[in-house]
């Protein structure tokens, strides 16, 4: 997971949510669909898009399988949240 171009608080965020999808009991599996969906204070977000590699690599971290064939999808960004957040969906397709 780690690279000497990644950040501790960035580290630290995917375990965080590989923890996280743990606890949800999301199936181990090589083909996941995973819907993402940014909750943001204003338009000043980033693009979802940007965050698909990190996110891959936590959930496939948790699980210990390959995230190679994990399909993404990009849901709305919804603004005027006073605390940001993502949320998502993941299912095996």
């Amino acid at each position: 997971m780690r690279t000497n171009k990644t950040r501790k608080d960035t580290i630290q965020w995917m375990k965080e949510l590989g923890n996280l999808v743990l606890a949800q009991e999301v199936p181990a599996s090589r083909k996941l669909k995973i819907t993402l969906e940014g909750y943001f204070k204003d338009q000043r977000s980033p693009d979802l898009h940007n965050l698909h590699k990190v996110i891959g690599d936590a959930i496939a971290d948790a699980l210990e399988v390959d995230d190679k064939n994990f399909r993404f999808t990009d849901g709305a960004s919804h603004f005027g949240y006073d605390e940001p957040f993502l949320r998502l969906l993941v299912n095996k397709y």
